[in-house]
């Protein structure tokens, strides 16, 4: 599952629980089969009581990465009680298509303004408008208040750990990490919170403490897929392929609709040809490839299609393969126009940006990201969405002109990034890495070193400046910075293209 659970969720279900009960393990549940947790049960919902218990089912199946059972569960809630503003937020947070998200928080603003809502309802539906409109910061206060109000709760704890994680800075990761640990000890039976401490202990690379957590998820859910996806990204980030292909296939035995452990199997396949040689090598080559094209042809997840093909294209770079990668790039965004949504094309256009700048065709780099800032022009696309792609555009400018050698100009799209960037909140990160490498270019390496000594595998793009800086300045350790991104097996697209940049570096040292 993706590590970015929804915090409007987590937040209803903090509102929700305040006065319940102590809540013991809930029983293993069937494969796919989602019944409501204690904690569900208890919550109270304006309007109809089969509808709330609809939308209980909806969070759970939300939860365990099931997002056709939460929609079913949506839309019977909406057809009991077409006005229920709680199953409105949560179908505009699972729509496919960014007119369907506008269209569901629009009527749910429409009907709150008619209704009595419950507190948790408002500030449930509060916090979907600030990060539809691109405000998770302002998010994220509404969370602090919830703790504050209420220190024993867990799921408080869980929907603030939510709101810093996606603010994505190392130390707002490591407030979710101790948010997530005081939900698990509040409540041991509160499978997200062992689910997003896992991840979030991966991205502070604490990987046994990671495995341990998340081995305690599959303990409470061993019926289920997504524990098993979760402790194979683990395995797999740690290297333990074999392990990782093992748990990919047992999640898949119980759900073969597991389109995420199809991908992260997929994957992982790749990487073990990449260890051997020999035939098994082609094999496995093979089969993982093929697993990413069922994936991308089964699945019915717009993101999870995108997800293939682009884990697709790094594959192929990976495997010195430019053209079928070329060709992969061409086929993402041909499936993004006909799925006629703008802020898939805009996605496809900036991967594609960004894997030209990295293979130094900066010219087709530039044209692609230009495109990307139109398609986001789109009524369609949501400020979010669109704040996104015009950061993501001015990273990879910046980047090709400190490539081109063209300092000032790079400087000047710097400025324009940290516009952007204090308008997005969550990107102060980046923009301190992008300072770092354009002293790589300034020919001050040591400032470079210093400002970029932070990355590992979770900051590919520093990690990989942090090589090309010690290479500048004759540090030995260079190689060893370059071979460490090489040997990254984070499932991450953006992971792998700089992994790609570093083994290709890497070559021309030989």
């Amino acid at each position: 599952m993706n590590a970015r659970v929804l915090v409007a969720v987590v937040a209803a279900l903090a509102w929700g629980t305040a006065s319940a009960q102590p809540r013991p393990v809930p029983p293993p549940p069937r494969v796919v089969a989602v019944p409501a947790a204690p904690a569900f049960q208890h919550a109270a919902l304006t309007g109809n009581p089969a509808a709330a218990q609809h939308v209980w089912q909806a969070v759970a199946a939300h939860f365990d990465s099931l997002p056709d059972v939460a929609r079913r569960h949506l839309n019977e809630a909406i057809r009991l009680q077409p006005d229920m503003v709680i199953a409105h937020v949560l179908q505009s947070e699972l729509a496919k298509k960014p007119e369907d998200k506008k269209q569901h928080l629009d009527a749910a603003t429409s009907f709150a303004k008619t209704q009595k809502l419950l507190p948790w309802e408002k500030v449930w539906l509060q916090i979907a408008q600030l990060h539809y409109a691109g405000k998770p910061a302002l998010a994220l206060k509404q969370n602090e208040a919830l703790v504050k109000a209420n220190p024993n709760e867990p799921w408080f704890y869980v929907a603030r750990g939510s709101a810093y994680l996606f603010l994505d800075t190392p130390p707002t990761t490591e407030k979710a990490r101790i948010d997530y640990e005081k939900a698990v000890t509040l409540w041991p039976g509160c499978r997200a919170g062992w689910n997003m401490l896992g991840y979030t202990l991966i991205r502070q690379n604490k990987l046994q403490d990671a495995l341990n957590a998340l081995t305690r998820y599959v303990q409470l859910s061993p019926n289920l897929a997504n524990p098993h996806d979760s402790l194979a990204e683990v395995l797999l980030r740690a290297k333990r392929l074999k392990e990782a292909e093992g748990e990919y296939k047992t999640a898949l035995r119980l759900d073969p609709g597991f389109h995420d452990s199809r991908i992260g199997l997929g994957y992982t396949l790749v990487n073990i040809g990449l260890s051997l040689r020999g035939p098994n090598a082609g094999a496995h080559i093979t089969q993982g490839l093929q697993e990413l094209e069922l994936a991308f042809a089964k699945s019915t997840e717009p993101h999870l299609k995108a997800m293939a093909l682009r884990m697709m294209t790094v594959c192929h770079l990976l495997l010195q393969k430019p053209g079928q990668a070329a060709a992969t790039l061409e086929r993402y965004e041909q499936w993004a126009r006909q799925h006629n949504d703008p802020e898939a094309v805009a996605a496809a256009q900036m991967f594609s940006a960004m894997v030209h700048a990295i293979l130094g065709v900066y010219r087709h780099a530039y044209v692609k990201a230009d495109e990307a800032a139109v398609s986001v022009q789109d009524p369609r696309v949501s400020p979010a969405t669109k704040q996104r792609v015009l950061v993501q555009r001015a990273v990879t400018k910046a980047l090709v002109l400190l490539e081109l050698g063209e300092p000032a100009a790079a400087e000047a799209k710097l400025k324009e990034f940290a516009k952007a960037a204090a308008a997005a909140e969550w990107i102060k990160q980046t923009l301190g890495d992008l300072k770092g490498t354009g002293f790589v270019f300034r020919g001050d390496a040591k400032k470079a070193i210093a400002l970029l000594a932070h990355a590992n595998e979770d900051q590919p793009m520093a990690l990989y400046y942090l090589g090309r800086a010690q290479l500048k300045a004759g540090d030995p350790g260079a190689r060893g910075t370059l071979e460490r991104l090489a040997a990254s097996t984070v499932l991450n697209c953006h992971s792998g293209l700089w992994r790609f940049a570093a083994v290709e570096t890497l070559r021309t040292m030989k």
